[in-house]
């Protein structure tokens, strides 16, 4: 019944690893494919750059991760208004056309945040930049594409329910930690720098991103609270009907 759907679109891979390309449809391909794009970038960028700059202190890598994440997000934002342009989808997200006006502002509030930083330079704490990606980007965002991929994939709950259980409660347990206990840390760190160092004006423009990011934070574990306790749920179903 579903256009452009060239195989039936089970929660069930039969056939594991083997054949689970062929029994994917290929919108749900898209979104598989898009979210190992976007757990590199996140990996890259919001990981393994700053972890190396905050062990050696090299600016280089600082620098790398800002004018990485600001290249990967003009290039995003282009693709979903060309995606608005269009009335198809072409973004990198493969999401659905509900969520692009969030990704849009999400994707906006990150450039003028980076951009922000690469403008004001040294007077900037590097560090501070550094746990902010880290908390955003390395170790919760790219969790949650992962989680996409299990679902897609063979590992999902109709095939694997120990595990995908496993890994929403890591996730979810990661997401309170760092976009939750952590992230109220960052912002109040981030408020006193820059009330200090740059005014009333720049402490403005850099609480609006931060405020709009702990709307996107309060709702990523809204949504990680509400998966878990569903696959929870069916974790129990799953052993009842194993028991019978």
């Amino acid at each position: 019944k579903r256009k452009n759907c060239a195989y039936c679109d089970t929660t069930t891979k039969r056939n594991s690893w083997s054949c689970f390309w062929i029994e994917t449809a290929p919108s749900i391909r898209k979104m598989f494919v898009a979210s190992i794009a976007v757990i590199i970038e996140h990996m890259t960028n919001g990981c393994i750059l700053p972890v190396s700059f905050l062990l050696t202190g090299n600016p280089t890598y600082y620098n790398l991760a800002l004018y990485g994440e600001v290249a990967f997000m003009i290039y995003a934002t282009t693709l979903l208004l060309a995606s608005y342009a269009l009335q198809r989808d072409v973004s990198i997200e493969q999401m659905h056309p509900a969520v692009w006006h969030l990704l849009i502002l999400h994707h906006v509030a990150s450039m003028m945040l980076c951009i922000g930083c690469i403008m004001f330079g040294d007077v900037v704490p590097k560090q501070l930049v550094c746990y902010v990606l880290l908390a955003l980007l390395g170790l919760t965002s790219s969790l949650h594409y992962i989680g996409m991929i299990l679902d897609i994939g063979p590992l999902s709950l109709a095939n694997s329910p120990c595990i995908r259980l496993g890994h929403h409660v890591i996730c979810l347990l990661l997401q309170i930690i760092f976009r939750g206990v952590y992230w109220l840390r960052l912002i109040a760190l981030v408020f006193l720098h820059t009330l200090e160092v740059h005014g009333l004006w720049v402490l403005v423009a850099v609480m609006v991103p931060m405020l709009l990011f702990t709307a996107f934070n309060v709702d990523f574990i809204k949504f990680h609270v509400k998966a878990t306790r569903g696959c929870f749920r069916q974790m129990q179903q799953y052993n009842q009907f194993k028991q019978t």
